[in-house]
């Protein structure tokens, strides 16, 4: 069977930080390391915290998981 053993989990935000010259969107994103454990409604709650302190619009919230896989 088929594990997969996790290296790493981050929480990611992506911000709109307003437009190039060719209308092009800029963005800027930032990124925290979290728990892989860690619950999905937690994560969400933790995202909306940072996204009332950011001063820029945030677009999208992701997360980025590593792991090895193991056979």
């Amino acid at each position: 069977m088929t594990s997969k053993l996790p290296i790493s989990t981050r929480l990611g935000l992506v911000m709109q930080a307003g437009f190039d010259e060719q209308d092009n969107p800029i963005v800027r994103r930032s990124s925290y390391a979290v728990q892989s454990d860690a619950d999905l409604e937690q994560l969400l709650a933790v995202a909306d915290v940072f996204r009332s302190l950011c001063s820029l619009p945030v677009t999208d919230v992701t997360l980025s998981e590593n792991s090895y896989l193991m056979a």
